[in-house]
């Protein structure tokens, strides 16, 4: 693909780095300085939505190894935000759950972040910001669904080659 492409997926794939590259700035200039970094907001959020959860579980959907996991889960658990319980359906297994403290941090995290995000974006009406939070959220999970099927696909060819 020529760096120049006109393509309409030309012209997303660089407004979402530009997306990106924004999001990054905005992190980094500490505008967004609320106790919790992008990776642990990701994962309380994860378990506020999917309480109780695995971190297993949590790590497909961020997209992160299971190392990596492990440190945001030790990390979060050190400071009081969340707990860990044997799975009662798998005692090998462990469930993570918010705490008290980490459904307040989150919640902290959340609103700073929606004030920040109103403070830039001042002319936006309700409509048109529930317009783009529709938009993105559709990419989303179109994105998302995309990957998890390229990777079923490159794993199951990857067990045909393994096969043979």
């Amino acid at each position: 693909m020529a760096v120049n492409d006109d393509s309409a997926t030309g012209e997303l794939v660089h407004g979402i780095q530009m997306l990106h590259r924004t999001l990054r700035h905005i992190t980094h200039t500490g505008a967004l300085t609320d106790g919790l970094g992008v990776a642990a907001f990701g994962v309380l959020n994860y378990i506020h939505r999917h309480e109780p959860a695995r971190a297993g579980d949590i790590a497909r959907w961020l997209g992160v190894g299971p190392a990596a996991m492990s440190r945001q889960v030790a990390d979060l658990e050190a400071c009081g935000s969340l707990e860990r319980t044997t799975d009662p359906d798998d005692a090998r297994a462990q469930l993570l759950t918010l705490t008290g403290l980490g459904r307040d941090r989150l919640r902290a995290a959340h609103a700073k972040r929606t004030q920040m995000m109103a403070k830039l974006l001042p002319d936006w009406d309700d409509d048109t910001t529930r317009a783009a939070a529709r938009t993105i959220t559709t990419l989303e999970s179109v994105l998302r669904e995309g990957i998890l099927a390229l990777i079923q696909r490159e794993a199951a060819a990857a067990a045909e080659v393994d096969a043979t």
